[in-house]
């Protein structure tokens, strides 16, 4: 299994299996808000590209339970599924939720029949580019206006402002705390949008809830807000 330095021993990161087109979208977005990750491909060409871009990858089948632990799925916070063949995709989800029943797994689907069977499969989320990609098509042409702004709000460049999901734990300095108190301290000036709590979405969230160990917040800020967050939350 050829792999790169230091693949072996990551921790809270992502695990790509599939570095194709999407693939390569996803290690980009990761890359560009301080995420690691590794790449997990068989194709001898898609792991020369990752080598190339600098990214840590190992050459082989994710689907196999031995790969994935190689790629550290007991110490990882995601997989995102996403090569080509939804086939493959299937199997992958099977074997990584098999190994982690906690771990939080995206799957990409080409076909829309193919979302069901993920979700059977252990997928946390099913996206389908072609469905995304039409539906974005028609807004920016119904809405154009709001389509550009959520485009500067995901991608994060134009307006410097990005979205990012929280996890708390009994350590973060976010645990416990009212979210009146947040954006001054813990948040560094990034503000909740919405709390996710024993799988229930809070989308108002007042200034008197406390966040509770176990909950997932929904923050926009800046880059600069989100990257500082990042290295204490």
């Amino acid at each position: 299994m050829a792999r790169s330095e230091g693949a072996s021993s990551l921790k809270d990161h992502f695990i790509i299996p599939g570095f194709g087109r999407v693939g390569t979208g996803v290690a980009l977005t990761l890359r560009d808000t301080g995420f690691p990750f590794v790449v997990v491909d068989p194709n001898p060409d898609a792991v020369a590209r990752a080598a190339q871009a600098g990214y840590l990858y190992l050459e082989a089948d994710a689907a196999h339970d031995e790969v994935l632990l190689e790629a550290g799925i007991e110490r990882a916070c995601g997989l995102i599924a996403c090569a080509d063949s939804d086939g493959n995709n299937i199997y992958v989800t099977l074997t990584a939720r098999s190994l982690s029943p906690n771990l939080f797994i995206v799957a990409r689907a080409a076909y829309a029949d193919v979302e069901p069977k993920l979700y059977k499969a252990g997928a946390s989320r099913v996206v389908s580019p072609y469905v995304m990609a039409g539906r974005h098509m028609a807004a920016l042409a119904a809405r154009p206006l709001v389509a550009d702004y959520l485009n500067f709000l995901f991608d994060g460049w134009q307006i410097d402002a990005q979205i990012r999901e929280v996890a708390v734990d009994e350590r973060s300095p976010l645990a416990r705390k009212p979210v009146r108190e947040l954006p001054n301290t813990a948040l560094a000036g990034a503000f909740v949008l919405a709390l996710d709590r024993n799988g229930e979405r809070i989308q108002q969230v007042g200034p008197d809830v406390v966040v509770q160990p176990g909950d997932r917040l929904l923050v926009v800020g800046s880059g600069a807000q989100l990257q500082k967050l990042a290295t204490i939350s």
